[in-house]
């Protein structure tokens, strides 16, 4: 029977046991509890009570020390919290509690590890976290938690270094390609942090560079459509991070949009009775490989040469002249003749008009 107090007539607590030895647990540290013992036999029959023994309750002493010197340092995006080492035999780790406050009773995460070290990351910048941590033994028991140790999460202010080998390569007269290298660091030479994009900037005919266009992390490549044929375009590139902290520009590179295709002009389209044809000719530019001659029907009651579906009659034709045997009468034809050269094409000529009677 256990008793607070010698002068209790009613005992706090019982336990029967056939054993000459009983372990009481759990009970209070430092606090003072009485016993006495009776012998009870086989038919319930008990003893007198035996004398009082009284004995009081010891602190628990851990058998893991809580870590100590524990180090918070705040870098970008993260923290690094680090404690000497435990040397107990039976340790086989490490918890580390996170907190927002230090009046907190519960971590907001808890992260598990064999090392002396641990970085928390990612965290919002700006914000201040306080850490404790504990040793765990082989055999799951716990030490005391260490002091708390706090650090506020740095804000980004470094840019990326410059991309690289920025390149420009013109796509006839209808694009520039260009291709560039990502950074590898950021301007301090130190880990690239918070990369989101690229800012392309352009400037024509001597122009300063303005910006173009922002393109995603990810790319490498960039085709600008929003060209003039024979002009030169001049480009620089920018890498920026999830802070808006935007990187010198590369070296200046241009590229010369080539010249357009120069028409043919005046088309002549002629009915010729006798061959039951149409007899066509033109006037080729100073320059050209080869002609694309195209036919429409123009449809009963319509006097207009546009939105008409254009067939083609001869796709590499060298001449300035093409004679259509493919009629039929009662039609009007719709003829206009396109330039080829090195595979870029020329707008078409006027549209001409042949009634076949």
């Amino acid at each position: 029977s256990r008793y607070t107090d010698p002068a209790q007539t009613t005992p706090q607590a019982t336990f029967s046991t056939v054993q000459t030895t009983y372990v009481d647990s759990p009970v209070v540290a430092g606090q003072t509890y009485v016993y006495r013992v009776q012998a009870v036999g086989t038919d319930g029959e008990e003893s007198e009570r035996s004398q009082y023994a009284a004995a009081q309750a010891l602190e628990l002493v851990p058998a893991l020390a809580a870590p100590s010197k524990v180090r918070a340092v705040g870098g970008i995006g993260q923290i690094t919290i680090s404690w000497d080492a435990n040397s107990e035999p039976e340790l086989a780790g490490y918890r580390v509690s996170r907190y927002t406050d230090p009046a907190q009773t519960m971590a907001e995460e808890t992260f598990i590890t064999v090392q002396t070290t641990y970085v928390d990351s990612p965290l919002a910048f700006g914000q201040t976290f306080v850490y404790r941590v504990q040793a765990i033994g082989a055999n799951g028991e716990e030490s005391a938690q260490s002091q708390y140790a706090s650090a506020v999460v740095s804000v980004d202010q470094s840019p990326p270094a410059a991309p690289g080998n920025l390149i420009a390569n013109a796509e006839g007269g209808t694009a520039v390609e260009l291709r560039w290298n990502a950074p590898k660091t950021d301007a301090n030479n130190r880990d690239l942090t918070g990369l989101t994009g690229y800012v392309i900037y352009r400037g024509a005919s001597g122009d300063g560079l303005t910006e173009l266009v922002r393109v995603d992390a990810a790319e490498r490549r960039y085709f600008d459509r929003d060209v003039e044929e024979n002009t030169a375009y001049t480009y620089q590139i920018t890498a920026i991070d999830a802070h808006g902290n935007e990187s010198a520009r590369t070296a200046r590179v241009t590229a010369r949009t080539e010249a357009g295709v120069v028409p043919a002009r005046d088309l002549r389209a002629a009915y010729d009775s006798g061959a039951d044809a149409v007899n066509l000719r033109w006037v080729a530019p100073p320059v050209f490989d080869s002609f694309i001659v195209e036919r429409a029907e123009l449809p009963a009651g319509s006097a207009s040469s546009q939105n008409l579906s254009y067939q083609t009659l001869v796709f590499e034709h060298s001449s300035t002249s093409y004679v259509d045997s493919g009629i039929d009468s009662r039609t009007t034809y719709v003829y206009r003749v396109r330039v080829n050269l090195n595979g870029r094409i020329s707008d078409p000529t006027e549209a001409v008009f042949v009634r076949i009677p």
